[in-house]
């Protein structure tokens, strides 16, 4: 039985990438948006401690077709949902699917306030 049939949720990666602008400096930006369908599962436990560090490990993990994911890219689910992506496996090196560990970020409307909610904040609340 061939896994892409439980890929049935749709995401998007996207590349965090530098540009140069009119004056010289750089600016980066979410860019590179690549659309594939996959299999989120929420992991046990968000954090732990080790050897007085603070270790992030995985929230989540998606399964999906083998595609250009790097460690440095994040995802983002059809409900608005951002993770960050910690480790990628190729499952059993068979070249089928790919494993990626995510840890969740935050969702994009709580990366940008609501118009209305920045338009009480210039009038001070009212």
């Amino acid at each position: 039985m061939p896994v892409e049939l439980y890929f049935e949720q749709t995401f998007k990666r996207e590349r965090l990438e530098t540009t140069v602008n009119e004056i010289g400096g750089t600016e980066s930006a979410w860019n590179d948006k690549l659309e594939f369908t996959g299999r989120l599962r929420p992991l046990t436990g968000d954090k732990q401690l080790s050897a007085d560090r603070q270790t992030i490990v995985a929230t989540h993990r998606l399964y999906c077709p083998v595609l250009d994911i790097i460690p440095k890219d994040r995802i983002v689910d059809s409900a608005g949902n951002i993770y960050r992506v910690v480790g990628i496996v190729d499952t059993m090196s068979a070249g089928e699917f790919l494993t990626c560990d995510l840890l969740y970020s935050e969702h994009d409307q709580d990366a940008e306030p609501e118009p209305e909610e920045e338009a009480d904040e210039e009038n001070g609340g009212i």
